[in-house]
């Protein structure tokens, strides 16, 4: 069966419509299986993955992302984030003789960050960055 491949704009606009019908999705599991019900809306041919999404949504700055981790216990030096495959910064901390050390690595693209030890994405939530405000009227308040 032959399939098609989104281009970027496509499915930055698919991902933004099901995150305003939904203003918070609590796996990437979820957003794919959204997501692509919206695409076959568009072209039944599309096909996309579930990790192409993810790094479509934080690189649109469309969607909030926060990612939950646990600790590895190995000691790696990672140069690329496994959320969003950007270069990793150090941390860095001036010790009292002076000295400079790095003491972890952060992602300045999404919320990844990790000590000394590598830190393993296990789940992640996506969420609308212009979720509807609320208005007074919502809360059952009402203007005197």
């Amino acid at each position: 069966m032959a399939y098609r491949i989104p281009t970027a704009e496509v499915l930055a606009v698919a991902i933004v419509d099901v995150l305003r019908e939904n203003p918070t999705v609590d796996s990437q599991k979820q957003l794919t299986e959204l997501v692509r019900e919206r695409l076959h809306c568009i072209d039944p041919a599309y096909a996309v993955t579930g990790q192409r999404i993810r790094r479509t949504a934080i690189s649109s700055g469309l969607v909030r992302i926060e990612v939950q981790t646990r600790d590895s216990g190995k000691r790696r030096r990672l140069t690329r984030c496994p959320v969003c495959d950007s270069k990793l910064s150090k941390v860095r901390n001036r010790t009292i003789s002076g000295d400079i050390t790095i003491i972890g690595r952060r992602c300045p693209n999404c919320s990844y960050h990790m000590g000394l030890t590598e830190r393993i994405p296990t789940r992640y939530v996506f969420s609308n960055i212009h979720s509807r405000r609320r208005s007074p009227a919502d809360n059952g308040q009402t203007k005197l």
